[in-house]
């Protein structure tokens, strides 16, 4: 798994920088404790699923990659928001790096459940699939000793029907100190997180930061692979 959290260390390292979360009450690194976590359990549950078939991302690692991209833009993003304006300057200053962090992996995980929704991977015989709500895909594989395994896209998929899965996702990507933290002191934040990674109607300002975060990688990719959307309509 290290070999392939580093393929993106450039990306990791920018959004660390964007950021800049600090120390938490205790003196622990907020970035350590809140964020690498959840994208080495990232990394681990997408592993090398494109994040298309055929569209944006749709590369060896992509859904990885996508995932960065968009956690960088929302982050850089979120800087411009105010948030907790109604409280004590103490407060805010509270939520303001919540509000960041959950920006960051509100466009970190908008994607996750694509592994479960559109995709389907297997052993080289078929005989053996992938359960998403059971194990990362990395630990599947490592459980079956397989060195590769194959990728089928479910033709039945909906577009965007992903989104529902992404709740399921959630539960295994988010370590309960994530949660907790970011609850704290305003549970308003963390459910505007939740509809962001979800599609929820919500009137947090997280949501459209993903989804903007999200359209600018899509069309970011395919410039710099001299895709034109239409072809992949």
């Amino acid at each position: 798994m290290p070999r392939l959290i580093d393929t993106q260390s450039e990306l990791i390292n920018r959004l660390r920088r964007e950021l800049a979360l600090g120390e938490d009450d205790d003196g622990s690194d907020r970035w350590e404790t809140y964020i690498a976590p959840v994208i080495a359990r990232y990394a681990a549950f997408v592993h090398l699923i494109p994040a298309s078939e055929a569209h944006h991302h749709r590369g060896a690692g992509g859904l990885y990659r996508h995932g960065l991209e968009a956690a960088v833009l929302a982050a850089r993003a979120s800087r411009g928001v105010m948030v907790g304006l109604d409280r004590p300057r103490i407060e805010q200053r509270r939520l303001e790096p919540r509000l960041r962090a959950a920006a960051a992996l509100g466009g970190l995980l908008h994607d996750a459940g694509k592994v479960i929704h559109d995709v389907a991977a297997t052993d080289d015989t078929g005989s053996t699939t992938w359960s998403p709500i059971d194990a990362d895909l990395d630990e599947w594989a490592t459980r079956h000793g397989l060195e590769r395994y194959f990728l089928r896209w479910r033709e039945q998929r909906a577009h965007g029907g992903h989104a529902v899965f992404n709740v399921i996702a959630l539960k295994r990507l988010l370590p309960p100190q994530v949660e907790r933290w970011l609850s704290e002191p305003d549970p308003g934040l963390y459910s505007g997180f939740v509809a962001a990674v979800t599609g929820v109607a919500h009137s947090s300002a997280l949501v459209e930061l993903v989804r903007e975060a999200d359209r600018r990688s899509v069309e970011q990719d395919l410039r710099e692979h001299r895709i034109e959307p239409i072809d992949t309509a």
